[in-house]
């Protein structure tokens, strides 16, 4: 009766995985235009779920933080609003054009529509949380941008990100072996992803989730890159990795006392402690180990 505005879809679930859960939602007239974001562990991302992002399904890597779903949340939320906004127009514009009478009438509608639909799409994609730049497929060169770009790159405008080669924002650029293979996968599978650390105009660095394909603006083909900030993510990753090393050789009693002074040592904090509950409420606790 009340159909969700946007669902969280796990891949891995118990009984019917989240492929066939999609594929239902899609065969079904009423819940095929729900937007659908997939979320997956970045070493068990499939073939599978790269070709449903061609059709524009977003995904969450596992570890993730509140923050990115819930600005994946809104970046989708606001997409479907504008293009349910951009649907009604267009409904609108067919019918005044129906009725029109007059050809210098057809003309004004149209210009109108089209002023509307790039306003629409304008803020699309200066509305979205990932930084998004257009490459010309010939030249290789960006020809825009968004306003996260700008913000993420620390530029102080969007002149400083035209004109440029992308793969100078990089910390080690691509060689040619490495471009010629990205655009081979690119026309085989027609999306393609990496991690890489980038350099900002203020000669900082931070990590990005990097996603490119191909598509077509007034019929020249052209490069889509998507960079998501996943700094803090791949810093809680390296937390947990030297935790992990730092307790790989100790058991028992003194495996806690190891782990709580790596964990004091990795969140840079004077105290620590690991605890675990010993009554029904979840009112007391009983201290394992303290640094």
């Amino acid at each position: 009766n009340n159909l969700p505005d946007l669902i969280l879809l796990d891949t891995l679930m118990p009984g019917m995985n989240g492929y066939q859960v999609y594929e239902q939602l899609k065969s079904n007239q009423q819940t095929a235009d729900i937007p659908v974001i997939f979320i997956s562990a970045l070493d068990t991302t499939s073939e599978r779920v790269k070709s449903l992002m061609k059709s524009g399904v977003d995904y969450i890597t596992k570890p993730f933080e509140k923050a990115e779903i819930l600005a994946r949340i809104e970046n989708q939320l606001s997409i479907r609003r504008l293009n349910k906004q951009l649907i009604e127009e267009k409904a609108k514009l067919q019918q005044e054009i129906r009725i029109s009478q007059f050809i210098i009438k057809q003309h004004q509608i149209a210009e109108a529509e089209i002023i509307r639909s790039r306003d629409l799409l304008e803020s699309v994609f200066n509305g979205s949380a990932d930084a998004i730049f257009l490459v010309d497929d010939d030249t290789v060169l960006t020809v825009d941008c968004n306003r996260r770009a700008i913000e993420l790159f620390e530029a102080t405008s969007k002149d400083e990100l035209l004109n440029i080669a992308g793969t100078t924002l990089q910390k080690e650029p691509f060689t040619n072996e490495e471009i010629t293979a990205i655009v081979n996968e690119l026309s085989l599978q027609g999306i393609w992803s990496r991690e890489l650390e980038y350099f900002t105009k203020k000669g900082n660095l931070f990590w990005g989730s990097m996603a490119a394909k191909f598509i077509h603006v007034a019929d020249r083909q052209m490069h889509l890159i998507r960079i998501t900030d996943i700094t803090e993510q791949k810093q809680q990753e390296k937390e947990l990795r030297l935790i992990v090393e730092g307790t790989a050789s100790v058991t028992g009693k003194t495996f806690m006392h190891t782990c709580v002074r790596y964990l004091a040592e990795v969140l840079q904090v004077r105290y620590a402690s690991i605890s675990e509950s010993i009554d029904s409420t979840h009112t007391k606790v009983s201290i394992l180990a303290f640094w």
